[in-house]
């Protein structure tokens, strides 16, 4: 039964090489991302409840850093302390920690991108997984910039019109880096429109870059088999 269970956890954290190490990360940050609007009328429930969808997201993490055990001790190592400050900012309603979180948050939403661009990087051929990572990769910057929002407003409150908590934070953070922008949430201060500015690049240039980086892959690979025939 022990041996049971500790197969079905390596599976989860994906010990074995997976062909979709990334699937399983883009459904825990999705399904974040859409749960937090759902459940907000709950009050203290809701922040249970995101917070046990949010706690699954170290576990992708691991997975997604496939077979580099450096790797996986520095994901388990930055998860563990994610899951300490998850359930700390719901049992300590103290200003603090929400400090603490959001800025945490930051470090915690941008440390997977080295994995994914190290994925992209030496990728020799375009997968599924390819393209899931990619797909991880633009779901974390939108939420990483999202926490920098919420980091602002709470060290400097009236930064943004509009802004009132991480659902806010996650909704300009998106429509920024979408380029969108309905106007209905405005940065206010200095730094929180050159925070925005930069979002709006970081957004365009990486559509450019892993687009182009992806197309070349397959270029290479049309060619490639071009010349073995």
């Amino acid at each position: 039964m022990k041996k049971l269970k500790f197969n079905i956890l390596k599976k989860i954290l994906g010990f074995k090489t997976s062909e979709q190490s990334f699937a399983f990360l883009i459904l825990i940050l999705i399904t974040f991302i859409l749960i937090e609007p759902i459940v907000k009328d709950l009050g203290f429930l809701a922040n249970i409840i995101t917070s046990i969808v949010i706690s699954f997201v170290p576990f992708a993490i691991i997975r997604a850093a496939g077979k580099n055990k450096k790797e996986r001790r520095r994901a388990f190592m930055i998860g563990i302390i994610f899951l300490i400050l998850v359930w700390l900012n719901v049992l300590v309603e103290a200003h603090f920690m929400r400090i603490l979180f959001s800025l945490y948050l930051i470090v915690f939403y941008v440390y997977p991108l080295r994995i994914i661009v190290r994925h992209l990087l030496t990728s020799r051929k375009i997968t599924l997984n390819t393209i899931y990572a990619a797909i991880a990769g633009y779901l974390l910057i939108g939420l990483a910039w999202a926490s920098i929002y919420t980091a602002i407003n709470i060290l400097k409150p009236g930064s943004f019109l509009n802004i009132e908590g991480v659902n806010d934070s996650i909704y300009y953070s998106f429509l920024t880096l979408t380029t969108l922008g309905y106007g209905d949430i405005v940065p206010l201060t200095a730094l929180a429109k050159r925070v925005a500015v930069l979002e709006s690049m970081v957004g365009v240039l990486y559509n450019a870059i892993v687009i182009a980086f992806i197309v070349g892959i397959y270029i290479s690979e049309r060619l490639a088999k071009k010349e073995s025939e």
